[in-house]
């Protein structure tokens, strides 16, 4: 079951109850640019660390993020020191025109990838992590 609320420009859906993880933020017709995502992102900071600190994640849905260097421009918004140094294992490379966006692995399609914990176990782990499928 999802509960849902246009926000803003967009349509804001809760699964199942309030302690249910799963919330996503899903475009309107006219409002899924890259653009308008940036401006939606910076206009709603607070609400987002809010949501976060809620439910543990938010996935956004529906919008045309397209490049590495469109979602790096997002998340400038929410959280303007990125880093860009990469502390994993797994082969990985720069996209196009970013500083802050990597691919996810450049293993062949055949190698598996473990279960893994996103760098968690580091004495400094990332504070937040961003995925994205481009």
């Amino acid at each position: 079951l999802f509960r849902s609320q246009i926000m803003a420009g967009v349509d804001v859906c809760v699964s199942g109850g309030e302690s249910d993880l799963l919330l996503v933020i899903r475009a309107t017709q006219g409002n899924d640019s890259a653009p308008f995502l940036k401006a939606w992102v910076k206009e709603n900071k607070t609400w987002i660390d809010e949501k976060l600190l809620q439910k543990g994640a938010i996935l956004f849905r529906g919008f045309h993020v397209t490049e590495g260097s469109e979602l790096e421009d997002i998340l400038k918004q929410y959280e303007p020191e990125l880093s860009d140094e990469y502390r994993g294992v797994a082969p990985r490379k720069l996209l196009p025109g970013s500083k802050y966006v990597f691919s996810a692995s450049e293993l062949p399609p055949y190698f598996p990838i473990p279960q893994h914990l996103e760098m968690s176990f580091l004495p400094s782990p990332p504070r937040k992590i961003f995925f994205c499928c481009l």
